[in-house]
């Protein structure tokens, strides 16, 4: 038996402009994209449910774009960029009739959540001229993804940069405490990561750079520096004194506030100690120096001075014995005398044109500027000791002073006191003393006094006496002609030396 069969055609089911606008809003609001239609007068004429679920926003709290963007983005600058950004990609489709470039954004949804976006933009097409539609893609978790991701690579990229610097670097806090060190600064002082992070850099400063480094802190935290840079001395784990050159900046959180400080940490106690063994071999070249020019002096002026004296010498013992005769020869006694009188007055000559070439190039007196000089003084003088000299240290030395006095000699007289100062500071071993020389400036009515001071041991009253005496010296291999010389310069020039609670003034 044969079954029947039918076949149905199918056709298009016609629907009414109602059934169509009711299947287009229902397809609409069942997408699960945030979708929005805005109008080409700024209005926005729908939202779908899934803007309204994802960004929290309805109609009524954004009717136009107006209300959106500053509620979307509530920071002016971001604003601009975003609408700057916006209307150069519709423009550029527009004009390409190219799809719209889609935009990364970040949207403030309602409530304050903050949610990354893939912003695209297609026009509506016949009928609907001016309306647009806009598609936000929520991309929040796969840019936090890749956020994630980038920060594993860039903190890994940090730990390894960051330990295997060649110098200590150290995260500390706003109270001092080890945060974060790398091996560099363990090796240099000597502790383990784990004892330093239970430490404050206050534990192992040495007490006399404390109390500066504390000071350069409070600065930064007040906002009046924004970095230091200071050498400062570190106490080893041993119990040494390490030297070390500080770079410190502080880091701020988003709001401004103090957040932690970075130091970077330089190890410099072989240059510290190649830098006092020079100040050392250097003293013993100019005393060598001094030893030798003394030497050559000594050998001049006894060659200059014999004959003279011989022959002065010679004619006394001439005239003693014309004395001793029964009859005096008076007037062969008299031209002995003579001659003596002339050998002892050419002796005179000698020492007097000696000190003459000892100050041929010791120009006459000029009026300058003294407190220039001054500056010039310490620069040549720190320049002579590169960088291992004092800590020269001006007083009072503001303002223009005028002076009339010889140049090179008070020049020849700064620097000779001032080297004079930066051997008498003693520099122990361990190099705890930091030498200071002060150079003191005290304006009186007819003259200035100026005072070199340095902060070496003391000096006793006996031994201050006797400072200008030529050959006297309290140095081991010293010749005790440098005061001496100085006192000479500074009488030629009208002035006075002192000893003023026995410093050298």
């Amino acid at each position: 038996m044969m079954e029947n069969c039918y076949i149905v055609e199918s056709s298009a089911i016609p629907v009414t402009s109602t059934e169509s606008h009711a299947l287009t809003c229902a397809i609409f609001d069942a997408t699960p994209v945030p979708f929005a239609i805005n109008d080409q007068y700024g209005r926005i004429v729908m939202l779908n449910r899934a803007f309204v679920e994802t960004i929290g926003y309805t109609l009524e709290d954004i009717p136009t774009l107006s209300d959106w963007w500053p509620l979307a983005y509530p920071d002016a600058g971001y604003r601009q960029w975003v609408t700057d950004n916006w209307q150069k990609n519709f423009a550029a489709s527009a004009r390409s009739q190219c799809p719209f470039v889609p935009l990364e954004i970040n949207i403030h949804c309602k409530g304050g959540r903050i949610r990354r976006f893939m912003a695209s933009a297609s026009p509506m097409g016949e009928g609907l001229d001016g309306n647009h539609l806009v598609i936000l893609y929520d991309i929040t978790e796969r840019h936090r993804a890749e956020e994630a991701v980038k920060a594993m690579e860039s903190a890994a990229l940090f730990e390894a940069t960051f330990n295997q610097a060649a110098v200590g670097l150290a995260h500390l806090s706003l109270d001092g405490k080890w945060l974060r060190v790398n091996e560099k600064i363990c090796h240099i002082l000597g502790y383990s990561r784990e004892e330093l992070l239970e430490m404050t850099f206050q534990d192992i400063t040495y007490a006399d750079d404390l109390e500066m480094t504390l000071a350069c802190v409070e600065q930064m935290l007040s906002g009046e520096i924004g970095t230091f840079v200071k050498d400062i001395r570190y106490l080893h784990k041993r119990g040494t004194i390490a030297w070390m050159r500080l770079t410190v900046s502080l880091t701020k959180k988003g709001d401004g506030a103090p957040d932690y400080f970075i130091s970077v940490i330089e190890d410099i106690t072989e240059q510290k100690q190649a830098a006092a063994e020079l100040i050392r071999l250097r003293a013993q070249a100019d005393i060598f120096l001094e030893q030798q020019i003394l030497a050559q002096t000594i050998m001049a002026l006894a060659h200059e001075l014999n004959q003279p004296l011989n022959a002065a010498g010679s004619y006394n013992e001439a005239a003693l014995r014309l004395i001793k005769m029964e009859q005096i020869n008076t007037a062969k006694l008299t031209e002995v005398i003579k001659c003596a009188v002339a050998e002892i007055q050419r002796t005179g000559n000698v020492m007097r044109n000696l000190m003459k070439n000892i100050h041929q190039n010791i120009q006459d007196s000029e009026v300058f500027e003294l407190n220039g000089s001054l500056h010039e003084a310490v620069k040549a003088f720190n320049a002579a000791m590169y960088e291992n000299s004092a800590l020269v240290v001006l007083e009072n030395s503001g303002g223009e002073v005028q002076v009339s006095v010889k140049r090179l000699c008070l020049e020849k007289v700064l620097m000779n006191l001032l080297w004079n100062a930066q051997q008498a500071i003693a520099v122990k071993a361990d190099m705890s003393v930091d030498p200071v020389i002060t150079i003191r400036v005290a304006y009186q009515q007819d003259c200035v006094v100026v005072s070199v001071i340095d902060n070496g041991p003391p000096i006793s009253q006996p031994v201050a006496d006797k400072l200008f005496n030529p050959f006297f010296t309290t140095k081991l291999n010293g010749v005790g002609m440098g005061l001496p010389i100085s006192r000479a310069l500074i009488e030629s020039c009208g002035g006075k030396p002192e000893i003023v609670n026995l410093v050298v003034a």
